[in-house]
Protein backbone atom coordinates (compact mmCIF):
# COMPACT_ATOMS: atom_id res chain seq x y z
CA UNK A 1 0.00 0.00 0.00
CA UNK A 2 1.50 3.42 -0.66
CA UNK A 3 0.73 6.27 1.40
CA UNK A 4 -1.63 8.81 -0.42
CA UNK A 5 -3.96 5.14 -0.40
CA UNK A 6 -3.47 4.76 3.40
CA UNK A 7 -4.48 8.52 3.86
CA UNK A 8 -7.77 8.68 1.45
CA UNK A 9 -8.56 5.71 -1.25
CA UNK A 10 -8.27 2.63 0.58
CA UNK A 11 -10.84 0.41 1.90
CA UNK A 12 -10.69 -1.18 5.07
CA UNK A 13 -9.76 -4.74 4.27
CA UNK A 14 -6.83 -2.91 2.21
CA UNK A 15 -5.70 -1.08 5.11
CA UNK A 16 -5.86 -4.50 7.43
CA UNK A 17 -3.92 -6.29 4.89
CA UNK A 18 -1.57 -3.81 4.89
CA UNK A 19 -1.60 -3.26 9.14
CA UNK A 20 -1.10 -7.70 9.37
CA UNK A 21 2.13 -7.95 11.04
CA UNK A 22 2.47 -4.72 11.61
CA UNK A 23 -0.75 -3.50 13.85
CA UNK A 24 -0.50 -4.29 17.45
CA UNK A 25 -2.76 -6.76 19.17
CA UNK A 26 -4.49 -4.05 21.33
CA UNK A 27 -4.83 -1.62 18.71
CA UNK A 28 -6.64 -4.20 16.08
CA UNK A 29 -8.69 -5.24 19.18
CA UNK A 30 -9.50 -1.97 19.75
CA UNK A 31 -10.77 -1.27 16.26
CA UNK A 32 -13.29 -4.25 16.33
CA UNK A 33 -14.37 -2.81 19.78
CA UNK A 34 -15.13 0.68 18.40
CA UNK A 35 -17.05 -0.90 15.13
CA UNK A 36 -18.96 -2.61 17.42
CA UNK A 37 -19.93 -0.06 19.64
CA UNK A 38 -20.81 1.64 16.04
CA UNK A 39 -22.64 -0.74 14.83
CA UNK A 40 -24.42 -0.41 17.97
CA UNK A 41 -25.72 2.79 17.95
CA UNK A 42 -26.75 1.95 14.56
CA UNK A 43 -28.87 -0.88 15.39
CA UNK A 44 -29.81 -0.37 19.10
CA UNK A 45 -31.85 -3.41 18.75
CA UNK A 46 -28.71 -5.61 18.85
CA UNK A 47 -27.22 -3.58 21.69
CA UNK A 48 -28.39 -6.35 24.06
CA UNK A 49 -26.84 -6.77 27.84
CA UNK A 50 -24.63 -9.89 26.13
CA UNK A 51 -23.75 -7.72 23.66
CA UNK A 52 -22.71 -4.96 26.00
CA UNK A 53 -20.58 -7.63 28.55
CA UNK A 54 -18.98 -8.82 25.33
CA UNK A 55 -17.91 -5.26 24.40
CA UNK A 56 -16.51 -4.91 28.27
CA UNK A 57 -14.34 -8.01 28.58
CA UNK A 58 -13.22 -7.62 24.58
CA UNK A 59 -11.81 -4.03 26.02
CA UNK A 60 -10.70 -5.27 29.13
CA UNK A 61 -8.69 -8.36 27.12
CA UNK A 62 -7.28 -5.46 24.92
CA UNK A 63 -5.85 -3.11 27.63
CA UNK A 64 -4.11 -5.57 29.84
CA UNK A 65 -3.36 -7.86 26.79
CA UNK A 66 -4.59 -10.94 27.49
CA UNK A 67 -5.58 -13.07 25.08
CA UNK A 68 -8.65 -14.35 24.59
CA UNK A 69 -9.22 -18.19 24.57
CA UNK A 70 -12.10 -20.28 22.78
CA UNK A 71 -13.66 -21.38 25.78
CA UNK A 72 -13.74 -17.55 26.74
CA UNK A 73 -15.15 -16.61 23.38
CA UNK A 74 -17.85 -18.93 23.02
CA UNK A 75 -18.80 -18.28 27.10
CA UNK A 76 -19.74 -14.70 25.80
CA UNK A 77 -21.48 -15.76 22.86
CA UNK A 78 -19.39 -16.50 20.18
CA UNK A 79 -19.34 -11.85 19.64
CA UNK A 80 -16.36 -11.10 16.85
CA UNK A 81 -15.05 -8.67 19.05
CA UNK A 82 -13.96 -11.85 21.52
CA UNK A 83 -12.43 -13.87 18.17
CA UNK A 84 -9.42 -15.77 19.69
CA UNK A 85 -7.21 -13.65 17.78
CA UNK A 86 -7.20 -9.76 17.42
CA UNK A 87 -6.70 -9.56 13.77
CA UNK A 88 -9.67 -12.17 13.27
CA UNK A 89 -11.74 -9.70 15.35
CA UNK A 90 -10.77 -6.56 13.27
CA UNK A 91 -11.39 -8.20 10.13
CA UNK A 92 -14.55 -9.88 10.68
CA UNK A 93 -15.86 -6.22 12.46
CA UNK A 94 -14.49 -4.76 9.02
CA UNK A 95 -16.43 -6.66 6.91
CA UNK A 96 -19.50 -5.50 8.76
CA UNK A 97 -21.64 -3.84 5.79
CA UNK A 98 -24.04 -1.99 8.55
CA UNK A 99 -21.21 0.17 9.39
CA UNK A 100 -19.76 2.58 6.58
CA UNK A 101 -16.34 2.21 5.16
CA UNK A 102 -15.59 5.86 5.41
CA UNK A 103 -16.10 5.53 9.32
CA UNK A 104 -13.54 2.36 9.46
CA UNK A 105 -11.14 3.76 7.01
CA UNK A 106 -11.18 6.84 9.40
CA UNK A 107 -11.23 4.66 12.86
CA UNK A 108 -8.20 2.57 11.41
CA UNK A 109 -6.38 6.48 10.69
CA UNK A 110 -7.49 7.27 14.43
CA UNK A 111 -5.79 4.35 15.65
CA UNK A 112 -2.88 3.92 13.60
CA UNK A 113 -1.71 7.48 12.60
CA UNK A 114 0.29 7.41 9.39
CA UNK A 115 2.45 4.63 9.44
CA UNK A 116 4.25 6.09 6.60
CA UNK A 117 5.20 9.24 8.56
CA UNK A 118 5.38 8.26 12.59
CA UNK A 119 5.44 10.78 14.65
CA UNK A 120 8.16 11.86 16.85
CA UNK A 121 7.15 12.40 20.08
CA UNK A 122 8.36 15.39 22.61
CA UNK A 123 8.38 15.81 26.34
CA UNK A 124 8.36 19.73 25.65
CA UNK A 125 4.22 18.89 24.72
CA UNK A 126 3.65 16.64 27.93
CA UNK A 127 2.23 19.53 30.22
CA UNK A 128 1.01 18.74 33.50
CA UNK A 129 -2.30 19.71 31.54
CA UNK A 130 -1.97 18.13 28.72
CA UNK A 131 -1.58 14.72 30.16
CA UNK A 132 -4.54 15.18 32.35
CA UNK A 133 -6.63 16.11 29.58
CA UNK A 134 -5.77 12.57 27.94
CA UNK A 135 -5.74 10.82 30.27
CA UNK A 136 -9.49 12.29 30.84
CA UNK A 137 -10.38 11.97 27.53
CA UNK A 138 -9.17 8.37 27.30
CA UNK A 139 -10.73 7.18 30.51
CA UNK A 140 -14.40 8.96 29.99
CA UNK A 141 -14.06 7.99 25.96
CA UNK A 142 -14.89 12.27 26.13
CA UNK A 143 -13.45 12.72 22.35
CA UNK A 144 -15.48 15.17 22.03
CA UNK A 145 -12.87 17.14 23.51
CA UNK A 146 -10.08 16.21 21.22
CA UNK A 147 -9.74 19.69 19.54
CA UNK A 148 -9.72 21.44 22.80
CA UNK A 149 -6.52 19.12 23.54
CA UNK A 150 -5.52 20.47 20.01
CA UNK A 151 -5.67 23.68 21.76
CA UNK A 152 -3.64 22.90 24.89
CA UNK A 153 -1.25 21.05 22.44
CA UNK A 154 -0.41 23.83 20.39
CA UNK A 155 -0.39 25.90 23.69
CA UNK A 156 2.21 24.21 25.19
CA UNK A 157 4.35 24.13 21.78
CA UNK A 158 3.17 21.70 19.64
CA UNK A 159 3.56 22.34 15.76
CA UNK A 160 2.99 18.97 14.10
CA UNK A 161 0.54 19.54 11.72
CA UNK A 162 -0.59 15.63 11.55
CA UNK A 163 -1.28 15.70 15.46
CA UNK A 164 -2.99 18.76 15.49
CA UNK A 165 -5.09 18.21 12.26
CA UNK A 166 -6.15 14.79 13.98
CA UNK A 167 -7.44 16.52 16.99
CA UNK A 168 -9.40 18.98 15.15
CA UNK A 169 -10.78 16.13 12.81
CA UNK A 170 -14.75 16.00 13.52
CA UNK A 171 -14.90 11.73 13.70
CA UNK A 172 -14.46 9.42 15.00
CA UNK A 173 -11.74 9.04 17.44
CA UNK A 174 -12.02 6.23 19.84
CA UNK A 175 -9.28 4.14 22.67
CA UNK A 176 -6.26 3.57 21.32
CA UNK A 177 -6.14 7.03 19.34
CA UNK A 178 -2.65 7.27 18.17
CA UNK A 179 -2.63 11.20 19.54
CA UNK A 180 -3.75 10.18 22.95
CA UNK A 181 -1.37 6.72 23.35
CA UNK A 182 1.36 8.25 22.04
CA UNK A 183 0.85 11.22 24.96
CA UNK A 184 0.40 8.53 27.52
CA UNK A 185 2.81 6.58 26.36
CA UNK A 186 0.37 3.59 25.35
CA UNK A 187 2.00 0.77 23.19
Amino acid sequence: MKEANWLSGATPQQMLRFLKGKGSERKLRLFAIAVHREYNRIEPGFANEASLRATEKAEEIAEKGTSVDNATWHKMGGYFILNPTAFGAAKRLADNSDVPDKFKCDLLRCLFGNPFQPPVPDASWQSPKVIAMATRIYAKRAFEQMQILADALKKAGCADKGMLDHCRHPAPHARGCWVIDLLLGNV
